[in-house]
């Protein structure tokens, strides 16, 4: 997009809350995003009502693009060209009638119809094929730089109304934003979304592209323009240039702009950067630095195995905060940094602090300078990094003599899960300006362990975590530690465990084994015990693969195939029971996949097998889909093998297709280790992909890789248990082998496990339900305006949490269907909508809504006085209303059972799954 004289404008529009204070209204109002760089934050942008990029910088295949692909607008240049755009070498020369001397591009001909069909062939058609349905025209009038005479002109302006109205003709369900185009809104402005005006208040000029204020004499003249839109009811996006350490001038620019009805967005001058309009998104994303370095060639070469990763992960996520892993000898700080993350976190565990000392410093100092929050956890040697120690303001100095030191500390945040301990070394640490979180004093000296300070804070040895027996455990309280030091605020937290007040369970079976024999009868195969003795006797959802090299009869077993497919056949042929697969050769090793292969030696050896990923995943689920499921499924979902650690290839891969995939995260806290590293993160990202894990470990490590004690898995209850109190931080996943149907003991602790999972207050899913909800996760974006919130992306995740101390305001609220208190938190219950709106308050209203189901929503719509709720189960219908004296309720069809305790009337079914329910309130 270009400047009132066509500069090309590459807009973001990101609100800062915390920076910002808008008006009380703001969150009601349009606001829009133009954003032009190549990594775009899904979280920020997604809150947004015009989204506007540029669409080779966008991959289509991730789930933030599809999550908000309604609202995404892709730029194409139309009057003009540049070397730089993809298809620059293909526009014919004849097409070409001049030049645009302020960004070197040719002025294309758009009266040439040759030039249109080129443009749908090339431009169009192309990123209509990518994903892209919505489309921001630029460069409308750049034919006015050239075309001299009005007849040529004229031409001209008839061929763009020409090209617009073909446009919509041949995509009637694609929306279109213009770039001025003011000279045709008066032909075609019954098919144009909004147009975007530049430079109302203040714009840029001169050769240094200066910040200036707007001239008086064009304001007036686009006053004007925007009168017109207004008459035919066209939004209008006006963006306007300021440079961001001007926030009061920001301010002021969106609500003039806003009082004149338009929808505001303020950028830098350089345009690639967050900028502002009048919804601003809260910033979720923590940045969490790992040590490179400390990778030393074995397989372990992962971030997954970094300290940051393991131990930060999840207690961010389970603040509703994102984990954003960067390597620290490659990161360079940038300016869209300060307006992207939230805070920063250093934790490193290798060398390169020593063996980089100046590029960490400069790091520190980039992270310092752009008042980012930084919370540094035992990452600085005293000696190497003096320079870093003045500019926070920590003073160190030795211990002269040798003293038995007093240790106090503040025990909300100390004392976690063991106590602090005086470290070993005789340095001392104090910090000016600070409030000391763990301290020890040697006779009049002290030193100040850790701290929060005004830059964040820091907790060094002895403060952190330790290591007991090869078990890590915490002595910060990691929660508070976070929040208090990066001053992260309270919000409403995305949460994939619980639904409609319901903890969700859901059981998947890696496809290992299903050949075994049943140690008590040869003639049985696993596969048919579970069949006989679990899936059919368990009625909820249950998710089974198959590894096709063991089934098929060109795999490993062609004289068993027969007996194999037919119990695969029997397995998928159930109502519960949905279909993944395992793989067709199990890769042991994902990452020795190398250009598309892999060394037999990491994988099943099936005969005359050439490897590929294609072949692995798509290739096991044509067979299964074709060969071993009822027409009626259609299986796309894979659960990963072996390591479970996917290259980022493969995981691209998978998105490109819309596979969706699970497991990897060790879940296994117990009662006898119930610690909190032992509770994994909901997944990891490589490139624009996430990785899902499981919630919780499978069978074969309770059992010690499957050597005994065979009923070990009975310890995955206590797994349960521990994520679920004091904390919920997992849904409940029975997740195990296959090869669990040939022991007794496995089979008998199998039982223990289903039986215990049916009879808790839970929600039964199939994992292809449980996968987008942690997708949604990581891409939802919220703002907020005083104790008013609005949400967006909640696609599949349908539970908000919050501190039980604040109540949802269903008067003023949208799309907000129930609440329920689970120990600390309330769980707040969402509908159907593309937005959640919602006020949160200190003080308790009665209000009529659902308190919990074990179904989920279908349907809501609430209408003046009367509220319609659709619920559906995969296991017979309960639920909970609240409902006040004023209110009546009609249920349909009739619950089997009904009871009333509290104002609070319970419904029961013995089979129906389905049902209606009616509110109506005088």
């Amino acid at each position: 997009m270009k400047h009132l004289c066509y500069s090309k404008l590459c807009i973001i529009i990101f609100l800062l809350f915390n920076t910002l204070n808008l008006s009380a209204s703001s969150l009601d109002k349009k606001s829009a995003m133009v954003y032009y760089g190549n990594d775009i934050s899904w979280s920020l942008v997604g809150i947004h009502d015009y989204i506007i990029v540029q669409p080779e910088h966008i991959d289509t295949a991730a789930h933030g693009f599809k999550l908000y692909k309604k609202n995404l607008y892709a730029y194409v240049s139309i009057g003009e060209a540049e070397k730089g755009q993809s298809s620059f070498s293909e526009i014919s020369k004849k097409w070409s009638i001049g030049k645009n001397k302020a960004w070197n591009s040719n002025v294309i001909d758009i009266g040439n119809k040759e030039y249109h069909k080129f443009l749908f062939k090339n431009v169009i058609d192309p990123l209509i094929k990518r994903g892209f349905k919505n489309f921001f025209w630029d460069t409308l009038d750049s034919y006015q730089i050239v075309a001299k005479t009005e007849k040529e002109k004229e031409r001209m302006r008839q061929g763009l109304i020409t090209l617009i109205k073909t446009f919509h003709q041949h995509y009637p369900n694609s929306k279109l934003i213009l770039n001025r185009g003011f000279e045709v809104i008066n032909d075609i402005h019954n098919i144009v979304e909004a147009v975007v005006i530049e430079s109302l208040f203040w714009g840029i000029s001169g050769e240094k592209l200066a910040y200036s204020k707007v001239s008086k004499e064009d304001r007036k003249w686009l006053m004007g323009q925007i009168k017109k839109l207004d008459s035919y009811k066209i939004p209008t996006i006006v963006v306007d240039y300021l440079p961001f350490s001007e926030k009061k001038k920001i301010k002021k620019t969106i609500t003039s702009i806003e009082e004149i009805g338009a929808i505001p967005y303020i950028g830098d001058r350089d345009l690639m950067r967050f900028g502002y309009s009048s919804k601003n998104a809260v910033k979720r994303e923590v940045l969490l630095f790992y040590d490179d370095t400390e990778f030393d060639g074995t397989e372990n070469d992962d971030k997954v195995y970094s300290t940051a990763f393991h131990q930060l992960s999840m207690p961010l996520e389970y603040m509703g905060y994102i984990p954003v892993l960067k390597p620290i000898s490659t990161w360079k700080y940038n300016l869209n940094d300060k307006e992207r993350y939230a805070a920063a976190v250093i934790w490193l565990t290798g060398t390169y602090t020593v063996k980089q000392p100046k590029h960490f410093t400069k790091q520190i100092k980039s992270l310092y300078s752009s008042d980012i929050k930084l919370l540094i956890l035992d990452s600085i040697e005293k000696d190497i990094h003096k320079t870093i120690f003045k500019l926070l303001g920590i003073n160190t100095h030795e211990l002269q003599t040798k003293q038995l030191g007093r240790l106090t500390y503040n025990k909300s945040y100390m004392g976690f899960e063991i106590d602090p301990f005086i470290p070993s070394d005789t340095q001392l640490y104090n910090c000016k300006n600070s409030k000391s979180l763990c301290q020890v004093r040697y006779g009049k000296k002290q030193s100040t362990l850790a701290a929060i300070t005004p830059w964040g804070g820091y907790a060094f040895n002895g403060t952190i975590m330790t290591n007991i027996k090869k078990q890590d455990l915490w002595i910060a309280n990691p929660f508070k530690l976070l929040r208090d030091t990066l001053k992260l605020e309270q919000i409403p937290i995305p949460d994939v465990t619980t639904e409609n007040g319901k903890r969700l369970l859901f059981s998947h079976i890696d496809g290992d084994g299903i050949m075994n024999r049943a140690e008590w009868n040869p003639e049985l195969f696993s596969g048919e015990v579970l069949y006989e003795k679990i899936f059919s006797q368990y009625a909820i959802p249950i998710s089974v693969s198959i590894i096709e090299g063991e089934t098929a009869p060109y795999g490993l077993y062609p004289k068993l195939s027969t007996q194999l497919e037919n119990i695969s056949k029997k397995i998928f042929a159930l109502p519960n029971i949905e279909a993944a697969t395992h793989t067709y050769t199990h890769p042991f090793y994902w990452g020795k996949v190398i250009n598309d292969n892999l060394n037999p030696n990491y994988r099943l050896k099936v005969k005359n097998y050439n490897f590929s990923v294609n072949r692995e995943i798509n290739g096991s689920l044509n067979y299964i889909n074709t060969k071993l499921e009822p027409k009626r499924k259609n299986s796309h979902m894979l659960f990963w093998s072996g390591d479970c650690l996917p290259l980022k290839s493969t995981l691209s891969y998978i998105y490109k297709n819309n596979f969706l995939q699970i497991n990897g995260g060790d879940t296994m806290i117990t009662s006898s280790n119930p610690w909190l590293s032992l509770i994994a993160p909901l997944g990891i990202k490589r490139g624009n992909y996430y990785q899902i894990f499981t919630g919780a470990q499978n069978e074969n490590v309770y059992t010690n890789d499957w050597l005994g004690p065979f009923w070990g898995f009975k310890k995955v209850i206590q797994t349960f248990k521990l994520t679920n109190k004091p904390r919920r931080f997992k849904p409940i996943d029975v997740y195990y082998h296959l090869y669990s149907g040939s022991k007794r003991a496995s089979l008998k602790a199998l039982h223990s496990v289903y039986d215990w999972a049916i009879s808790q207050d839970v929600m039964p899913i199939y994992t292809s339900e449980y996968i987008p909800k942690v997708m949604d996760y990581y891409d939802i974006a919220m703002a907020k305006d005083a104790n008013r919130w609005v949400v967006s992306g909640t696609r599949s995740l349908k539970t908000l949490r919050i501190p039980k101390e604040y109540y949802v305001d269903f008067n003023s609220s949208v799309d907000i269907v129930g609440e329920k208190t689970y120990l600390k938190s309330r769980y707040i219950h969402l509908g159907t909508g593309e937005y959640q709106y919602f006020q949160l308050n200190k003080r308790k209203k009665e209000f009529s809504y659902l308190v919990d189901a074990n179904g989920k929503i279908k349907n809501y719509n609430k209408d003046n006085n009367e509220t319609l709720i659709t619920l559906h189960s995969h296991i017979p219908l309960q639920m909970r209303i609240k409902l006040t004296k004023e209110c009546s309720i009609n249920v349909q069809p009739s619950a089997d059972t009904k009871s009333v305790k509290d104002n609070i009337i319970s419904f029961t079914y013995s089979s129906q799954k389905d049902a209606n329910v009616t509110i109506t309130c005088q």
